[in-house]
């Protein structure tokens, strides 16, 4: 099993067979919700699991009953068999118990290809085969107008030669306005399309790319050709994490690189502006995360200026940042208590809320909010309008984050604000009574 999904492996022969292997059989995980303990016995799990399929073994909490809500059970079954949710059996005093049935995961069929791994929505040739029909029906559509055009057109020459032939220059000069018209519609929209891309654009973060350390260089000139990058791959031999930008606009210094985080200043050339950049990565396991913690808090403790911290923790703030599975305390304390020590806030953000999810469909569909863009004080206050966009994921399973710079410059109008604090001055209601003063004396005058 990896990432709660079966692997076939095989070993290793000089002539090994490569092909797909075909699977008919695979072991899958169930919970069984609710169970009463009197059942979690060999004997009693193996003929309530039984119902499903062959079963297999018992996970160390079930066996050693360390944890109560579920007991879990891995179970063989046929590939293209029906997985019910709830199972009947009829205990020791003849009374019918209904249980639930939970599946960590299960293979999803597309019923367009009647491949496993993969749902309709996440068929690739369904979205070519409707990408090239809408691309018809837009040349279709262009022709028709292009065709109504002509005929207008020939409807108005005619029309024209009937009431007599116009005066010289006449018919030249509309067609010479109509042109210079449209050139400066043009203009207008490159200079609104130039307007519209930030100046901290086109700066770029790729997370989990699996791409090997022999491979990196070719890959880059695909990736990012006239661009300039660099990788973790000295600390991770899967490389994962990859900072991607352009060297005519930036200057970016890498400061820190461990298997968990690239640690970056980068400098605006044309505005001289700097900040700081962590995009991290995290391990699933809970323990390997606080080294990640460590490192950032002791960057925190080095640095000075606007610092972002992003994007995949794999971990949760709240609980409520987690839906269709159990999260437990002990992970949201470590994250909570690492942010409040930065004192880091989340930036604010639009789009999807949850940014990662596992693929699944109804009721094995888990979704949490693991991606995260982090900011200092000194952040906020420089660039308070900045916000991030959280797009759809599509094939992937993480939600691409954008951080919009657009409106870096455009602040908005702040409300006064009154704070209690005030009034502890010995000198307050003195200065406020002179100030009240002089605007009195300004509307006698």
């Amino acid at each position: 099993m990896f990432d709660k999904k079966p692997v076939v492996v095989k070993p290793w022969e000089p002539d090994i067979d490569v092909s797909k292997e075909k699977v008919d059989r695979i072991p899958i995980w169930i919970r069984l919700k609710g169970l009463d303990i009197k059942y979690w016995g060999k004997n009693a799990l193996t003929k309530i699991s039984g119902m499903i399929g062959k079963p297999l073994k018992a996970d160390r909490a079930t066996t050693n009953k360390k944890r109560l809500a579920f007991a879990k059970v891995l179970v063989e079954v046929l590939i293209n068999q029906t997985y019910p949710t709830q199972v009947i059996f009829e205990n020791e005093m003849g009374k019918i118990v209904k249980q639930e049935v939970y599946y960590e995961w299960k293979p999803t069929l597309c019923p367009k290809c009647k491949n496993f791994g993969h749902e309709l929505q996440d068929y690739r040739k369904l979205y070519k085969e409707e990408a090239e029909l809408r691309g018809k029906q837009i040349k279709k559509e262009k022709q028709a107008v292009e065709g109504t055009e002509v005929s207008a057109k020939q409807t108005e020459k005619e029309k024209q030669a009937g009431e007599g032939t116009p005066k010289a220059g006449e018919g030249t000069s509309k067609e010479r306005g109509h042109n210079k018209g449209e050139n400066r519609a043009r203009g207008i929209r490159k200079e609104t399309n130039k307007g519209n891309v930030g100046q901290w654009d086109w700066l770029v973060w790729l997370l989990e790319t699996k791409i090997k350390r022999a491979k990196a260089h070719s890959a880059s000139f695909n990736l990012c050709d006239g661009w300039s990058f660099t990788t973790n791959l000295a600390k991770h031999p899967r490389g994962r994490i990859w900072l991607m930008w352009k060297p005519m606009i930036y200057e970016v210094d890498i400061l820190r690189t461990i298997d968990q985080l690239i640690h970056s200043g980068v400098r605006h050339k044309g505005t001289g502006k700097r900040l700081y950049v962590t995009m991290g990565y995290a391990y699933n396991d809970m323990a390997l995360r606080r080294n990640l913690w460590k490192e950032i808090v002791d960057i925190y403790n080095h640095t000075q200026g606007p610092w972002v911290v992003m994007r995949d923790f794999n971990s949760v703030l709240n609980k409520e940042d987690l839906i269709g599975s159990p999260v437990t305390m002990a992970e949201i304390r470590d994250f909570r208590q690492w942010v409040d020590t930065c004192c880091f806030q989340e930036l604010k953000s639009t789009g999807a809320f949850y940014t990662w999810n596992n693929k699944q469909s109804e009721d094995d569909r888990v979704m949490s909010r693991i991606d995260k863009v982090l900011v200092n004080m000194e952040w906020m206050t420089q660039l308070p309008t900045l916000v991030v966009h959280y797009m759809t994921e599509g094939l992937m399973d993480h939600s691409p984050a954008i951080i919009n710079w657009e409106n870096e410059n455009q602040r908005n109008n702040r409300p006064f604000k009154y704070f209690n604090m005030w009034s502890m001055d010995p000198e307050f209601k003195q200065k406020k009574w002179k100030l009240a003063g002089r605007m009195e004396s300004k509307e006698q005058k």
